[in-house]
């Protein structure tokens, strides 16, 4: 798993689900998070044969960033445990879902945030704030 989508996963098990007292949005930040857990694949990665007479797995860790197995890990074609977490609340009182493709962006296959704002209005302020420093 990547390091930061732990990260992520771990931040919205922390954060509160249902709080009465949701903050207000501030202009850059996400108002929702979603997380798409997709089961395994039926199929394990081929074993990888090694030198030696130790009694060894053959397959390399799922964590070695190197590695890229040959076989998916994840099964994205069979329909995924979908978790929602409301961040914050827009300010000027528009919804905040994932049904306005503009304002969702996908950072992979099991992660997006929604914005109270189009996305690409977002992207392209945070661009130019950085080009200015």
């Amino acid at each position: 798993m990547h390091p930061f989508l732990l990260v992520f996963l771990l931040l919205l098990a922390v954060l509160p689900r249902h709080s009465d007292a949701t903050s207000v949005c501030s202009r850059h930040q996400a108002c929702a998070a979603e997380v798409s857990s997709y089961p395994m694949a039926d199929e394990a990665p081929p074993s990888v044969e090694g030198s030696g007479g130790e009694d060894f797995s053959g397959a390399f860790p799922l964590y070695d960033e190197f590695y890229s197995p040959a076989a998916p890990v994840f099964d994205f074609l069979s329909t995924p445990k979908v978790n929602s977490t409301e961040l914050c609340s827009c300010s000027d009182d528009a919804l905040c879902n994932f049904v306005d493709a503009e304002r969702v962006m996908a950072l992979d296959r099991s992660i997006r945030l929604a914005f109270c704002q189009p996305a690409s209005s977002v992207s392209s302020a945070t661009s130019t704030k950085a080009a200015r420093r």
